[in-house]
């Protein structure tokens, strides 16, 4: 009679510990993976070095100091283009900024362009944005960013153009 409550004993605290594991795993498991995959994603939001490497800076860095901020003054209404299947209209609105290298040899002229050209300016970043659509806008914000910096840069014909930076990105 003692080995069989012994047995019974010894079952009842392997299912538990069974049921316990299987809790652990089908529970903690995935919340852990999706809180590595959210620091992952901040951390490379960040620009940070995972692998905890300092970040060098490269060789066209441009000090904060040297950066002149040129803003596109109203906000952008940009349609977004359609998804097979989608019968809604998405749009992103956005405030542009454009850094520019104050110590560039072309500064005064690109500058000068800038305000000059400001409607093809604007036309040319609504179009690069118009090719998204509402399920990868949010994703590509960074491959946007620096399209529009590329097509600029080509566009005034110098890389005084240093960055792009969207202020208030909503896309609905």
């Amino acid at each position: 009679m003692k080995k069989n409550i012994l047995a019974i004993l010894i079952l009842a605290a392997t299912l538990i510990n069974l049921t316990l594991t299987a809790v652990c795993l089908f529970v903690v498991v995935p919340t852990a993976t999706k809180t590595n995959n959210l620091i992952t994603k901040v951390a490379s939001i960040l620009t940070l070095e995972v692998e905890g490497v300092p970040l060098q800076p490269s060789e066209d860095h441009v000090a904060l100091s040297d950066l002149d901020r040129f803003a596109i003054d109203e906000e952008m209404t940009i349609p977004l283009s359609k998804t097979a299947g989608d019968v809604k209209n998405h749009h992103v609105k956005v405030k542009v900024v454009i850094s520019l290298n104050n110590k560039a040899k072309d500064y005064t002229t690109v500058s000068e362009q800038l305000t000059a050209n400001l409607e093809v300016v604007k036309g040319r970043i609504q179009d690069i944005i118009s090719k998204y659509t509402i399920d990868n806008i949010g994703e590509n914000k960074k491959n946007i960013t620096d399209k529009i910096r590329d097509d600029l840069r080509e566009f005034f014909d110098s890389t005084t153009i240093y960055e792009i930076t969207f202020n208030g990105f909503i896309y609905s």
